[in-house]
């Protein structure tokens, strides 16, 4: 069934200001890569996941990890986080390039991500 969601929203993500593009992944899948280019940010615009939050206090939620470009280390961001920032937020989440984006899964977990590539310089 899982399955079946993610592909239906591969297909289905819209075109709108910028190029709505979804990330879906699950426990099982291997972690999706997304690049951003210098002189662009990622606008990410919606977050949804299944799955527990956290357990005895610890978050296990899917993470997405920003790593700029010439670093060998990213910033860890946990989907929990990252829907509350979304509800508090409703214009997105911006993250800025050059720099990698991997998104993780979690066993059993479910992770979509709509985001959109933008300009920097506005």
């Amino acid at each position: 069934m899982l399955g079946c969601i993610g592909f239906s929203l591969w297909l289905t993500a819209a075109a709108f200001a910028g190029e709505l593009k979804t990330v879906g992944i699950n426990g099982q899948s291997p972690p999706a890569v997304v690049t951003i280019a210098a002189g662009q940010m990622m606008r990410i615009v919606t977050c949804v996941y299944e799955g527990v939050d956290s357990i005895n206090g610890v978050l296990v939620s899917p993470t997405l990890t920003f790593t700029p470009s010439g670093q060998s280390q990213g910033a860890d961001l946990h989907a929990t986080i990252l829907r509350q920032l979304l509800q508090q937020d409703p214009q997105g989440f911006y993250l800025v390039g050059p720099a990698k984006v991997t998104f993780n899964g979690r066993s059993a977990t479910g992770f979509f991500v709509n985001y959109e590539m933008v300009s920097s310089t506005r």
